[in-house]
């Protein structure tokens, strides 16, 4: 028996990613008016509740990815689950899922595509999609638990000193430390010292701090949060475009 996934969300967006998200491991289809999503692996699926585990975590990233490239705040939800009986006829099961973790007032990660169209030299169309950025970001979190992580902790926590260490220590564990971040040119040792002693520092953190008790001293010269985020959402734009 076949299974699609039926789901709802922006129209005009959902438009767009089906004409993206075409990979036979997670297909968005646009069939009469409604959208699906398709995927190989659904074969081996013989029950809801396993469907439901199985595409929980994909529609909540894909939504995420989505919220952190275009700024949409509308999460991409499940409606039922379409199954194609043996006559070829449609039956549509209502779902419960897991309510879609609130997304935060982050701003969205700056990126930018050609406006018209763009030829090659041997005239091929090859203007970038709107929402290729968005994929990219969907497949690299697919790809890379680090990535994964880094991309819920952005849509859907506040980005405070503590989400802001944390997304500073998972991309400095990936590349192998400031050192490796520093020479890419993503950030100053000067800045990435900063932002590492302000935010585990109580008194100029405050009660976002990473540690409420303050064991070391403030630092000399601590960053601001406006400036901290500006940096670390530079970073992170691009340490994900790298490992895409």
């Amino acid at each position: 028996m076949k299974w699609k996934i039926q789901i709802s969300g922006p129209k005009e967006l959902l438009l767009e990613l089906s004409e993206i998200l075409t990979d036979e491991d997670f297909r968005l289809v646009h069939i009469d008016g409604d959208f699906f999503i398709e995927s190989i692996a659904f074969d081996q699926i013989s029950t809801p509740d396993e469907m439901i585990k199985m595409v929980g975590n994909n529609l909540d990233l894909l939504t995420n990815s989505v919220h952190l490239i275009r700024g949409i705040a509308e999460p991409i939800k499940v409606g039922g689950i379409a199954r194609r009986k043996d006559d070829g006829s449609k039956v549509i099961s209502p779902l419960a899922l897991k309510d879609h973790i609130p997304l935060s007032n982050n701003l969205k990660i700056k990126v930018s595509w050609a406006k018209g169209k763009v030829i090659n030299k041997e005239g091929k169309d090859v203007t970038p999609h709107p929402a290729n950025d968005i994929k990219r970001m969907f497949d690299t979190a697919r790809s890379y638990d680090e990535i994964y992580k880094a991309v819920f902790l952005l849509a859907t926590r506040p980005m405070d000193w503590n989400s802001l260490y944390k997304l500073l220590d998972l991309i400095a564990d990936d590349v192998g430390g400031f050192k490796e971040i520093k020479s890419r040119g993503w950030a100053s040792k000067n800045s990435l010292e900063r932002i590492h002693h302000t935010s585990v520092s109580y008194e100029e953190a405050g009660i976002d701090s990473r540690k409420l008790t303050q064991k070391q001293k403030p630092p000399s010269k601590p960053i601001s949060l406006k400036q901290a985020r500006s940096i670390m959402l530079s970073m992170f734009h691009n340490w994900w475009r790298e490992k895409s």
